[in-house]
C-alpha cells in the first residue's frame, strides 16, 4: 500500500493517511491527530501533531499486514527528520536515486534530501514496529537556534542553517539510554489535554536535544564517547560482574573501565543509570551484605570478615556496618545467635 503525501503539516498528513486505510476515520484533540489502523489492514496506531515554530511529532506503533510506503513529494523543501526505531525496523529512500537506507531496532538517524528528491518511508508488514519521528521545518525553527549554532559541530550546523534544502544530510546511529527513555515516555503515558500536549512538546525538544548530544559525542572532536548507547548495557552487566567476583581485591573504578574496553565517564554514567545508584555505593553494599552473611558463622572474627570483603583497617568496616545495619558487627552477631536461639527453641 503506497499513500501519496503533498504537506508537511501532520494533521494534513494522517488526514491524508486516514483516507487510504480507513475511509477518512481519524480522532483530533488537542491539536493531535489519531488514526487506528483498522483491523482488516492489522492492529496499532498513527499519532502525530505540530508544535509552533516549525516541530512536529510522529508517532508510528502497529502490525501491518501489507507493507506501508508513505510518499512524500511536496513542491517545497522536506523537513529535516529525526527517525528513531524503538521496535522492528522502518527504511527511508530518497528519490530518484532511490538508495534505501534501514533504521533498525535501537537506533535513529538524523536525515533529509534536497528540495528536487521525493521521499519515501517504508514499514514492513507481518512484525511490530515503534517509530518516532520528530520533523523540523527549518526555515521556521532557525531562528530559535540560530544565536547558538556556533556551540554545536561545523557540519551539523550547515544542516539546521540550510533552508533551502540544497545539500543532503544523514547520520546514522546507535540510542543512547537517554533517548531510549524519551521515546518509551512518548508512546506509554496517560496524559490527555493540554498536559498530554505540553509533554509531547517537552519530548519533542528532548529528543532534538538528545539527538545533537550523539552527533557531539560522535563527531565533535573528543577522543572517546561519553554517551551509554543501549549498545552498551552489557558491557555495564559485565563490569558489575567483574566488580564484584573478589570482593576481596576488588578493581579501581579506572582498572575496571579498562577491564571492560569503556571509558570512566562512560562507565561511571552507565553503572548508576542501569543499576540506580554508584559504583562505590553499589560495592559497598555488596561487600556489606556478604559480610552480614559471614557472621552467621563462628568460623570467622571480626577483623578476618572486614578482610575477606577487602577492607584493612576494622574500625573503618565497624562504623560502616553501623550505618547499614544499625549495629557494630559484634553487637549484629549477638543479636543474631539470640535470634537464632530462639529459633531454635
Amino acid at each position: 500500500m503506497i499513500t501519496t503525501i503533498h504537506d508537511v503539516h501532520l494533521h494534513k498528513v494522517l488526514k491524508t493517511i486516514s483516507r487510504e486505510i480507513d475511509d477518512g476515520k481519524y480522532t483530533f484533540i488537542c491539536d493531535e491527530t489519531s488514526i487506528r489502523i483498522p483491523l482488516q489492514l492489522g492492529e496499532g496506531y498513527i499519532k502525530g501533531i505540530n508544535f509552533q515554530h516549525g516541530l512536529g511529532l510522529l508517532q508510528l506503533h502497529f502490525t501491518l499486514k501489507e507493507p506501508l510506503t508513505l510518499h512524500y513529494k511536496l513542491d517545497r523543501s522536506h523537513p529535516l527528520r529525526i527517525i528513531s526505531c524503538h521496535q522492528g525496523k522502518v527504511s527511508y529512500m530518497f528519490e530518484p536515486e532511490y538508495c534505501k537506507h534501514t533504521v533498525e531496532a535501537l537506533h535513529t538517524s538524523l536525515a533529509t534530501c534536497t528540495d528536487k528528491f521525493d521521499q519515501s518511508l517504508i514499514f514492513e508488514a507481518g512484525c511490530p514496529i515503534q517509530v518516532t519521528i520528530l520533523e523540523i521545518d527549518r526555515p521556521a525553527y532557525l531562528p530559535k537556534i540560530a544565536c547558538e549554532l556556533y556551540t554545536i559541530p561545523e557540519r551539523l550546523a550547515a544542516v539546521f542553517k540550510d533552508v533551502d534544502a540544497i545539500d543532503p544530510f544523514e547520520y546514522h546511529t546507535a540510542y543512547s539510554l537517554q533517548l531510549a527513555d524519551v521515546i518509551a515516555q512518548i508512546h506509554d503515558n496517560d496524559l490527555n489535554g493540554l498536559s498530554r500536549k505540553i509533554f509531547l512538546e517537552a519530548k519533542a525538544l528532548e529528543i532534538f536535544g538528545l539527538m545533537i548530544q550523539l552527533y557531539v559525542d560522535d563527531y565533535g572532536g573528543g577522543k572517546t564517547s561519553s554517551l551509554l548507547r543501549k549498545a552498551d548495557i552489557a558491557l555495564i552487566h559485565h563490569a558489575e560482574k567483574t566488580l564484584t567476583a573478589d570482593l576481596k581485591d576488588t578493581p579501581t573504578i579506572p582498572e575496571l573501565a579498562k577491564m571492560v574496553g569503556v571509558n570512566t565517564t562512560k562507565l561511571k554514567h552507565g553503572f548508576k543509570i542501569v543499576f540506580g545508584t554508584t559504583i562505590n555505593k553499589y560495592l559497598r553494599e555488596k561487600k556489606l551484605l556478604h559480610a552480614a552473611s559471614l557472621f552467621t558463622s563462628d568460623t570467622l572474627n571480626i577483623r578476618q570478615i572486614a578482610d575477606h570483603v577487602g577492607y584493612s583497617n576494622p574500625a573503618h568496616f565497624s562504623q560502616l556496618f553501623k550505618d547499614r545495619f544499625g549495629a557494630l558487627p559484634s553487637e549484629y552477631v549477638k543479636t543474631m545467635k539470640r535470634k537464632l536461639t530462639v529459633d531454635n527453641e
